[in-house]
Formats: structure tokens, sequence, C-alpha cells
């Protein structure tokens, strides 16, 4: 069983950053993921909603063409290049495949074509090796 077979899913991240109290999101797509959707239906007064949960499983060896920063560092420091550089962090959004806004605002694709979850949590598992990963919840 190879590596690759356990992780064969293309993800798109949304990275929000701030620069002069404006909010900006930053793309980056990262292949060689395990992406996961749990669907919820979560029971409400008004009925059944589908409330979903995502989890996405991001290997050492992901496929990426930025580097990484931690989220600190790419939210703060006016110095990095967002162009190069990427980051997870809770508030990014997170959605499978290679995603294109075709010069929509984030609003304006989440609301005509969805699928944008936001990440809630981001867990770190460092073993010393090449089964080092990140495990991001979204919903």
């Amino acid at each position: 069983l190879s590596i690759m077979s356990l992780f064969p899913h293309t993800v798109t991240i949304f990275n929000k950053y701030e620069r002069d109290n404006k909010v900006y999101y930053s793309r980056v797509v990262l292949s060689g993921v395990q992406f996961v959707i749990d669907e919820v239906n979560a029971r409400k007064t008004t009925g059944s909603s589908k409330d979903d949960k995502v989890t996405c499983y991001i290997p050492k060896n992901v496929v990426v063409d930025k580097s990484y920063v931690d989220s600190f560092t790419f939210k703060n420091d006016e110095t990095v290049n967002v162009d190069t550089t990427y980051t997870i962090a809770k508030e990014d959004l997170i959605g499978f495949g290679v995603i294109d806004l075709d010069g929509l605002s984030i609003n304006e694709y989440r609301n005509s074509r969805g699928n944008l979850y936001e990440i809630t949590a981001i867990s770190d598992y460092q073993f010393g090796s090449n089964l080092d990963n990140k495990v991001v919840v979204a919903k």
C-alpha cells in the first residue's frame, strides 16, 4: 500500500489575513491529502439541516507550491509575501479540489457555490518521521 493512495485528494485553502484593517484571502492548493466529509444531520427546531464537518489529513510531504510559515508570522509579519508562503490557521477556509474564485469574492463564492468550510481546529502530530502530519477540522 503506497502512501499516495492514502492521500489521494487535493484541497484549496484560503488563508485569511488583514492589511490596513481590510480582510484578504490568499489561496494555496495542497495535493496529496485526505479529505473526509462527515455529514452531520443536526436536528433543529426548524426541521433537519446538514451541518457538515470536514477533516483533512495533511502529511509532511504534501505537494504544494508555497513555503509553509506558522500562522502567527503569516498574519502579523507584513514582510511575509503571501504569494510565496502559506499557513494553516483557524478562520482560514478549506474546500475540496482546486477552487478558483473566478473573480468572485469569498462571500459571493460561498453564497453561489458553497463548499468552503471554516477551519476550527488544527492538530500537529510530530513523530519525527514521514508519519508527521497535521489534522485540520473545519465546518
